[in-house]
This record gives C-alpha cells, structure tokens and sequence, in this order.
C-alpha cells in the first residue's frame, strides 16, 4: 500500500509514444533519470549509422496504424513497449535497420500461426498488426531475401543439422566397433 507521499496516479508516467523526443531527436529505449523510467532521446545526427530501408508497402504502415488504434480501444494494454515502438515507426513511414527486418520477420513468421484477423480485442491480434501484421511478413521475408539474409540462415540450419547426422553416424559407428570387439575377444 502506498504512503501518504505516494499515490497509485503518480506511480507509472504516461508517454506520448507518437512523439517522446523533441525535434532533431530521436528514442533508442528507455533510461533512468530521477527514478523514473523515460525515453532515451539521442540526437539523430549522433545516433549510428546503419543501412536503413523504407519501402514497405503502404499496407504494413496501415496495419501498424490499424494496431495502434485497436491498442488504444483496449487502454494501450497489449504488446511490448519494443512492438509499441516499432508500430510508430511504421506507421510514420520511418526507416527500419537489416536488424529490425530480421526481427520482423522473426516475430510475425512464428506468431503468424495465432493470428485472426477478426478478434480485434485480442492482444496477440494487436501486437501482430503492430508489427505490420501478413504484409510486414511478406515484405520482410522479401527483403531478407532481396539482402540475401534468409537463404544464408537456412542454409545454416541445413549445415547445422548434417553436422549433427555425422556426429550421429560416427557414434553409431562407434559403438557398433565396441560391440563387436566385444563379442569376439582375440585370443
């Protein structure tokens, strides 16, 4: 229970998500400052320079637009304050790293098996728009591939999983040579 000093209103400070930083400055999460949690507004001329890209279809800024929206319908009490973050991002036409491309794609292709576009209440619904929901799918697999980002990862996985058939046939090998020296002993 809260003292005298302290009431539930002053507990958690509300931030304008569509602008937290003043101009010419721009949020790389959060930091804090007199105790309290606040964006961390760095200048943009500061900020690191990366490729960046912003040719989404207009599609993934209207499902980001369309999840903001939905989240504020439920008292802005769906996603992560990340997915809160990059749904702005979209929605203002803003350009996104490889990094973001690849987390993108990451979220929406493992989460797309929950989606339902017609419960418009459910926070996993929200949180997928918010990310730019089937088209931030497509046009993050397709860039991915346009980067040649995706083919390298699965052809990982593919390296990765012969790796571990060989390491299987060698101890299988292995053992059946014990087997064997063991059933006929040399004399």
């Amino acid at each position: 229970m809260p003292c005298k000093q302290h009431t539930l209103s002053e507990e958690i400070p509300t931030i304008d998500l569509k602008k937290p930083c003043t101009s010419g400055y721009e949020m790389i999460g959060f930091k804090i400052k007199g105790g309290r949690k606040v964006p961390n507004c760095v200048p943009i001329k500061n900020s690191t320079e990366l490729e960046s890209y912003s040719d989404y279809p207009q599609a993934v800024s209207n499902n980001a637009k369309r999840g903001i929206e939905l989240n504020e319908k439920n008292n802005n009490k769906c996603a992560t304050q990340t997915g809160k973050v990059r749904a702005q991002q979209l929605a203002q036409g803003k350009a996104i790293t490889e990094e973001t491309i690849k987390r993108m794609y990451s979220y929406l292709s493992r989460a797309k098996t929950y989606y339902d576009d017609a419960d418009t209440n459910d926070c996993g619904n929200i949180s997928y728009l918010l990310w730019g929901g089937l088209a931030g799918l497509r046009w993050s697999e397709s860039k991915l591939k346009e980067l040649g980002k995706l083919e390298a990862t699965q052809q990982e996985r593919d390296k990765q999983i012969i790796e571990e058939l060989k390491k299987m046939i060698k101890e299988y090998e292995t053992k059946k040579k014990k087997k064997k020296k063991k059933k006929y002993p040399k004399k």
